[in-house]
């Protein structure tokens, strides 16, 4: 399989990946070493919307910890700027383009890409299923934590 990433059948101009768990910094440098052409999005959430979906599965450790998940969130956060910090073509996006057509088209433009599928604008079938508000007191721990501060980071460089 990873042989036909490198010599597919057919002729491949795009390939994208979502990554929750990143160990390291080299990680995104080896994938810029074999695509040299490649365009990192950093696709980012509120960590409150974030937590409210994740809570609601068994995936990771932090689903239910929200220090763990405060952690995590951090250092991802941290792994994606550094990134960012050396790699010019590097775009940082709220999540919420993918909810706007007109945004989204902007992403589309900015990455030359002549075609998709716009019923996918707001697709929300993966969108976690009984998930719930946060509590107020855990509302007001993520909003004074270093994720929220990361968050704010972000925000500041998102290309739209």
């Amino acid at each position: 399989m990873i042989a036909n990433l490198f010599n597919p059948g057919f002729p491949v101009e795009r390939i994208g990946f979502k990554d929750i768990e990143l160990d390291s910094l080299e990680t995104l440098e080896r994938i810029n070493r074999f695509w040299s052409k490649s365009r990192f999005i950093f696709l980012f959430r509120n960590p409150k919307k974030q937590f409210e979906s994740v809570r609601t599965k068994d995936y990771w450790p932090y689903c239910h910890d929200l220090d763990l998940f405060i952690r995590e969130y951090a250092r991802l956060s941290a792994l994606y700027m550094e990134h960012a910090d050396t790699d010019p073509n590097a775009l940082f996006m709220e999540n919420t383009v993918l909810f706007d057509v007109g945004q989204f088209k902007r992403l589309v433009s900015e990455l030359d890409i002549v075609r998709f599928d716009e019923s996918l604008i707001g697709d929300t079938v993966f969108a976690a299923e009984e998930k719930t508000r946060l509590e107020p007191a855990l509302a007001d721990e993520l909003e004074g934590s270093v994720a929220w501060e990361m968050y704010r980071k972000m925000q500041k460089r998102a290309f739209l």
